[in-house]
């Protein structure tokens, strides 16, 4: 109709746009909603105003921590777009701070190296994360650690909470990765291959508690190969 042409909902951001254009939801003051997700919010007129009620009846709702969530799941079971990737640690904090009991494990996070992998496949490195023998292992292999500026994206009074979630919630990992059947992943397999012996057998004393019940027969015969 021609009353959802015209130019009568106000944003947030000062502007104003038509009821025509999708994605938009009023302004709950729920925080940290991510800028990439193509919603806008509307600043909700006086509850009781016909203003309101006329933008009810054109279709705009409240927004809700589980309505972005969605967004940011179904973004991240595909593929990435480019357009996306600054915006990646913010997805993480939405879900984090809304959302936790549904995060997906396949979330994709951006590494040291500016690459957008999946969570389950990057390591942490931080010091209140990892063990510090975790480090030589990622120097030996090479492998795809999570960018520093994750680790700051809430106040340093829940920080730790946070880190805890990231490998947790995420799956990270902070200690040698297995592959899901039990064998070795193809890192673990280049450390066996780069490290000394007291390396090696440093790097699994300190981890062992967390890779025993993660590796099958196979992945413990080829530990035991390369000592």
């Amino acid at each position: 109709s021609r009353l959802r042409s015209l130019r009568i909902v106000p944003l947030t951001n000062g502007t104003y746009t038509s009821a025509s254009q999708s994605n938009l939801f009023f302004d709950m003051n729920l925080g940290g909603v991510p800028v990439d997700l193509g919603i806008s919010l509307v600043k909700p007129p006086a509850w009781d105003s016909s203003h309101y009620k006329l933008l009810r009846l054109l279709g705009i709702q409240e927004i809700s921590a589980i309505l972005v969530a969605k967004h940011i799941i179904e973004l991240h079971a595909r593929p990435l777009d480019t357009v996306h990737r600054t915006s990646l640690p913010a997805h993480a904090r939405f879900l984090f701070y809304h959302y936790r009991e549904a995060t997906p494990s396949k979330l994709w996070v951006i590494t040291t190296k500016g690459r957008c992998v999946r969570a389950s496949q990057v390591y942490m490195d931080h010091q209140s994360a990892s063990h510090a023998t975790l480090q030589r292992f990622i120097d030996l292999t090479g492998v795809d650690v999570l960018q520093e500026d994750y680790y700051v994206q809430v106040p340093s009074s829940i920080r730790q909470e946070w880190i805890q979630w990231l490998s947790s919630g995420l799956r990270m990992n902070v200690a040698p990765r297995v592959e899901g059947d039990g064998n070795l992943t193809p890192e673990f397999v280049k450390f066996t291959t780069q490290a000394d012996t007291k390396t090696l057998l440093n790097v699994l004393r300190h981890h062992w508690h967390h890779l025993q019940p993660r590796l099958g027969s196979d992945g413990i015969k080829a530990l035991k190969d390369v000592m």
